[in-house]
């Protein structure tokens, strides 16, 4: 697939959007549960371990093998801190998920 660079713009905006950080400017996060649904974004797994973290709110990490779990699995593999965690057999991206998050837990 070739990307016009009015296809990366769109794209880059869209991404700008999803990324929006709404809880920052919220010191109390008012729920009972934060559930993160499977998905490749690793900044964005960090900063739900973090949220959960620092708020003591249970984490729920939903998904199992899907789309992104392909993707999940190469940022994984190319950051340095999660590259150890992805070994043959590893057959869901829920689990590729939750060790990342059990990693960022214990890191911070």
């Amino acid at each position: 697939m070739q990307l016009t660079d009015r296809n990366i713009d769109d794209i880059n905006l869209i991404a700008d959007w999803l990324a929006l950080n709404q809880l920052s400017h919220q010191p109390d996060a008012d729920a009972d549960l934060l559930i993160l649904a499977g998905h490749a974004v690793l900044p964005n797994i960090e900063g739900a371990v973090a949220l959960a973290k620092t708020s003591g709110m249970p984490l729920l990490i939903s998904g199992g093998f899907g789309h992104s779990t392909p993707l999940l699995a190469g940022a994984m593999a190319a950051h340095p801190l999660y590259r150890h965690l992805i070994y043959p057999g590893k057959k869901r991206g829920a689990d590729a998920g939750s060790d990342c998050a059990n990693l960022c837990r214990s890191a911070g």
